[in-house]
């Protein structure tokens, strides 16, 4: 499960395990794409178009070395790590730290899907974060074919978002309302379960038939 942070996604990183994963919040980023810029081009650069397609202003995506100052034992070291860098139309070598945080969300979690230790099932908490409606709608695009793709067929993505945009581009069957009881419970339905889903089937998007109602005045009944 991944509550990927920007500010971790862009912290430099290093790390005495070569195998190293990118962590929960986002951490050691720099580390796998450094790994895979090195070993498997092809992936990267995958990743690198993937994030052309969703932030327009960028150019590349670099892998720069980063001095991190450390201690063992005691005694004050410095290791030698990685950091990420982003060239964009008109502004190269900016620091990660530098970046929209939905730019550095979006490379982590490509980092992931496309990385040497996919899990076959992702949970991803507020899917939209920080992200514009176009890049919301772009990004679902992106998982949907990504899960299309015969190598990605054993994957399951599972995402909370409040956002109608983000579900614009899935059929209601594919989308979960929650609504929460009066004892504390939680009741579900799929939005194709909405009483005006199939009313309005052809002429609304599944996020503008969500936006409709309060879950709580169907989803309960």
């Amino acid at each position: 499960m991944y509550c990927l942070r920007a500010e971790q996604i862009a912290a430099a990183a290093y790390s005495h395990d070569p195998k190293a994963r990118i962590d929960a919040d986002g951490m050691n980023t720099a580390l796998v794409l450094a790994a895979m810029k090195l070993g498997d081009d092809e992936r990267f650069e995958i990743i690198e178009e993937a994030m052309r397609r969703l932030v327009p202003s960028l150019e590349r995506v670099r892998i720069r070395s980063e001095a991190i100052p450390g201690n063992l034992s005691g005694i004050e070291m410095t290791y030698h790590g990685s950091k990420i860098y982003f060239d964009f139309h008109g502004a190269k070598e900016v620091p990660a730290d530098g970046a929209s945080h939905g730019a550095l969300i979006l490379l982590s979690l490509l980092t992931v899907l496309y990385g040497p230790a996919r899990p076959d099932l992702i949970l991803i908490d507020d899917l939209e974060q920080a992200l514009h409606p176009r890049a919301q709608r772009e990004l679902v695009q992106l998982l949907k074919d990504l899960i299309a793709r015969p190598e990605f067929g054993d994957l399951q993505i599972v995402a909370t978002t409040h956002s109608p945009y983000a579900l614009d581009l899935l059929d209601p069957s594919e989308v979960y309302a929650f609504a929460l009881r009066d004892d504390g419970t939680v009741a579900s339905k799929r939005l194709s379960e909405h009483p005006d889903a199939q009313k309005m089937k052809g002429s609304l998007t599944a996020g503008q038939l969500w936006s409709l109602d309060e879950e709580r005045t169907w989803v309960l009944q």
